[in-house]
């Protein structure tokens, strides 16, 4: 089904990885929002890269306070080979015309994981608007600390200017708080508030939402935190003009995320057992990044480590008797494409001519500026330096 030419996972937010669905599906992609009102309507492109036909399962998630409020099951899609499809919200999901907006999940309902790509753009009948891009369902998940929404605005002078907030759960109910921020320093009252599975809030102009009085703001942060057991939150906000309608859409972005295979500071602990053979561990980056790994244990001063090239055999930093790399850069990815594998090595081993006890167990931290992945697996080899 699935032709080698096609590269699937180019950018982070193209292509989903693969998560169970209300049906059974596959991969699934999440528009965190669409809009079918008097002054915007969505229109929605799904894209199938492979050579046979994609079906795929099309949800919607209605905001509280319209008519379609909650969970309800669109028509699905059936997506020619190599080809997109395009459809609005009123249709595909049977939701009145006027006064909705919500969030779309797309789930692909095929024989075996099939990552796609969607986009939407919310426009008025005069081609204002903006665009949302499609975010894979993994990519909706619990940031360590908070969520950040930047350069929000409120202006009453033309071309009027009015931000709105909104916040959405997935599969788990999920408490926040919205905070405004303007130099670190908060404006107005926090907004908390609670979301039961599959709901979504708006907070039309979210200056006013917060108790501000009447006035101009600009360059303002949200701040979103989850309070309580985490669960999967959406938030984003949307600056707009109230001259000619047009929009922007801003994703909240967390400074760091829960998932370990995106952790900014990554951890692994384990043991070197013979003066002969080495500890390795397979280390995971994005490109192109700055990195720094070092030993945190007391072990340190009997061993060694090494962080080794894609191409098995450039030491990049670290070596002999060194228990810190001191920060080195990795290129883009072009860089390493010729390599034999994807991966980069984690060698740690012990000091010459230190002869035991053995096992000498180490604790080893990789800080990185996009997040790594280390694999909690070792592999011994050799040791030769």
């Amino acid at each position: 089904m699935r032709p080698a030419s096609v590269a699937l996972c180019l950018l982070a937010f193209v292509c989903s990885t693969s998560h169970a669905s209300l049906d059974g599906a596959g991969s699934i992609m999440i528009i965190p929002i669409v809009a079918q009102t008097a002054s915007y309507t969505s229109e929605v492109t799904v894209r199938n890269p492979y050579d046979d036909a994609l079906p795929i399962n099309v949800g919607y998630t209605g905001g509280m306070g319209t008519t379609s409020a909650g969970q309800r099951a669109c028509s699905p899609l059936s997506v020619p080979a190599r080809s997109s499809v395009q459809f609005d919200i009123a249709t595909q999901c049977a939701i009145p015309t006027s006064g909705q907006f919500g969030y779309l999940t797309l789930a692909e309902n095929a024989s075996e994981p099939s990552p796609f790509q969607a986009f939407s753009r919310t426009q008025t009948p005069g081609g204002n608007g903006f665009s949302v891009p499609a975010y894979p369902a993994g990519a909706i998940e619990p940031p360590l600390w908070s969520f950040y929404v930047l350069g929000l605005k409120r202006q009453a002078a033309a071309p009027v200017y009015q931000t709105n907030c909104y916040v959405a759960s997935t599969g788990r109910a999920v408490s926040y708080t919205l905070t405004l921020l303007q130099n670190d320093q908060a404006l107005g009252a926090p907004i908390s508030g609670s979301l039961q599975p599959h709901q979504l809030v708006r907070y039309l102009d979210v200056f006013a939402a917060a108790g501000l009085a009447t006035g101009d703001y600009a360059n303002v942060t949200a701040q979103i935190d989850l309070d309580g057991p985490s669960g999967e939150l959406m938030a984003f906000c949307t600056v707009q003009e109230s001259t000619f309608f047009g929009a922007d859409f801003r994703m909240a972005q967390p400074i760091e995320v829960v998932e370990p295979a995106r952790l900014r500071m990554n951890f692994v602990s384990d043991g070197v057992y013979s003066a002969s053979y080495g500890s390795r561990h397979l280390l995971g980056f994005r490109y192109p990044d700055r990195v720094r790994c070092y030993i945190t244990s007391a072990s340190a001063a009997s061993l060694e480590l090494r962080v080794v090239s894609p191409d098995g055999v450039s030491v990049i930093a670290g070596g002999n008797n060194a228990t810190d790399t001191g920060t080195f850069a990795i290129e883009n990815r072009a860089s390493y494409e010729a390599s034999p594998s994807p991966y980069w090595r984690l060698d740690v081993s012990v000091r010459e001519p230190y002869s035991g006890p053995f096992p000498v167990h180490f604790d080893v931290t990789c800080e990185t500026g996009n997040g790594s992945n280390i694999d909690t697996g070792s592999y011994e080899f050799v040791d030769d330096f």
